[in-house]
């Protein structure tokens, strides 16, 4: 358990608008200072943006990258999926406690996410889920990322796009139009597959 004032504390989240007073971690809390990418988007993905949430998080997760999403079903399914194809690092930001997965088909990918990644939550242990949490979640996934890609959305749905950024139709195969954008520091690294070195990502230190 990481307390707000606590040293190991990720300085970018603390320097986030609302930062949660304690973070419980079930993994690897350093990953918690790694660079990382936001990958989130809609539950109900569609085929074609489950594949292309994966490839991105793959590439990504190669280049050095932690893809940090919230393991919900669809886009931050794949997102996950994709970091863990190429043995890369993830982070799952829960809208429950730390053992309860949530949803509950997703009990084996919180197994792998944990030994091969992080599992993080505000919430303590054993806390079940409750619709208004989910949203609340979505400002330690901000926190703790330097960009976020919102891979396929439906209009009404919750990943903020930039005011400048309208929608655009789904592939032919989508039952509705989405949404799709990306912040500019994630489209400049995970577009680019001969990114120059200074782009990726150090481990060698903590980010001051």
């Amino acid at each position: 358990m990481l307390q707000r004032d606590d040293a190991d504390y990720p300085a970018m989240l603390r320097r986030s608008p609302d930062p949660p007073g304690v973070l419980h971690v079930d993994g690897d809390a350093g990953l918690l200072w790694h660079p990382s990418i936001a990958i989130v988007g809609s539950r109900a993905a569609t085929a074609n943006g489950f594949d292309t949430a994966r490839a991105f998080a793959r590439n990504l997760a190669r280049e050095g990258w932690c893809v940090v999403s919230g393991m919900a079903g669809g886009i931050d399914t794949a997102a996950h999926l994709g970091a863990l194809d190429v043995e890369g690092h993830t982070i799952a930001v829960l809208g429950t406690g730390i053992d309860v997965p949530y949803p509950l088909r997703n009990t084996a990918l919180m197994a792998r996410i944990a030994d091969h990644g992080a599992v993080v939550s505000e919430y303590p242990p054993g806390v079940g889920p409750q619709p208004w949490q989910f949203p609340l979640r979505n400002r330690i996934v901000a926190g703790l990322s330097l960009g976020t890609l919102v891979v396929e959305a439906q209009a009404k749905s919750g990943p903020p796009l930039p005011r400048d950024s309208p929608p655009t139709p789904g592939a032919r195969s989508s039952p509705s139009p989405v949404r799709s954008t990306t912040r500019w520091r994630a489209a400049a690294i995970a577009c680019s597959a001969t990114a120059p070195s200074w782009w990726r990502p150090s481990m060698k230190s903590k980010p001051r």
